[in-house]
């Protein structure tokens, strides 16, 4: 058992050193992701209630539009209230 752990640990310590010091996140990429994401959605609950949420995610799969596209289109909400959550945190 206690070579197991041993082994273990050096794997973790070879897997930290070779594949996740340096890494670094695409911002941009993360933001298109986070974008494209229906859990998007989620964002809009406290703005708009659950009820008109939920529709919005599987119209806008169909649609093959995003949350923001597709809320600004139906006037569920204004744009500005929209960049504000995209902004939150930034």
């Amino acid at each position: 058992m206690l070579e197991a752990v041993e082994f273990l640990n050096h794997v973790i310590n070879a897997l930290t050193d070779k594949c996740v010091v340096g890494i670094k996140p695409n911002e941009a990429r993360c933001r298109d992701l986070v974008e494209l994401s229906l859990a998007m959605v989620t964002a809009l609950v406290p703005a708009i209630g659950y009820d008109a949420a939920a529709k919005l995610a599987p119209d806008a799969l169909a649609s093959a539009k995003t949350i923001r596209q597709l809320a600004v289109e139906l006037n569920v909400v204004e744009e500005a209230s929209l960049n504000c959550y995209s902004t939150r945190g930034a």
